[in-house]
């Protein structure tokens, strides 16, 4: 009787767990489409984490899409650019140590067809904190942001590429 009741009310709930923070990607979306990833511009004081969103956006866009990673004949190129990058200490203790430290990454991006029309594109920024006594520093947080910014990207492509209807 009380399994019943159970069961009852988890599929009572089941419509309104839209809301959980996940996003549901369709495996198939992308229809084999060959997708140029370029390396993003990077003319902040950071080097080398153009490389890393790079990568991160090659391995999500192959997890997440049904596409294929090529640069010749390349159906969508994918292009990004870093705006602004920071880190800081905003909270310090009496000898001037950092406890505390914060990162932050600004990049613009757009997903162009062959002729060059833009099919989706966005902006997106993402601050972090880090403890320094834990070990982390503002290298370990650029990369976790990093990895969250390629997934967001890679989720905006599939709505973009959802809603034209060339492209499914």
């Amino acid at each position: 009787m009380l399994a019943r009741y159970a069961t009852s009310l988890l599929l009572g709930l089941l419509p309104w767990t839209g809301g959980c923070g996940y996003a549901v990607v369709d495996p198939s979306m992308g229809n084999g489409l060959t997708l140029d990833v370029q390396v993003p511009v990077n003319d902040t004081k950071w080097r080398s984490i153009e490389v890393g969103l790079a990568t991160a956006l090659r391995n999500k866009l192959q997890t997440l899409l049904d596409v294929r990673l090529g640069h010749e004949q390349a159906d969508l190129t994918l292009k990004s650019k870093f705006i602004s990058t920071r880190r800081g200490a905003p909270v310090r203790d009496s000898s001037g140590a950092a406890l505390l430290g914060n990162s932050m990454i600004a990049v613009e991006w757009s997903l162009e067809d062959r002729l060059g029309n833009i099919v989706a594109s966005g902006s997106i920024d993402q601050r972090l904190e880090f403890l320094p006594s834990a070990g982390e520093t503002a290298y370990s947080a650029f990369a976790e942001i990093i990895d969250w910014m390629a997934e967001s990207i890679v989720l905006e492509i599939n709505a973009g590429i959802a809603a034209d209807a060339d492209l499914r």
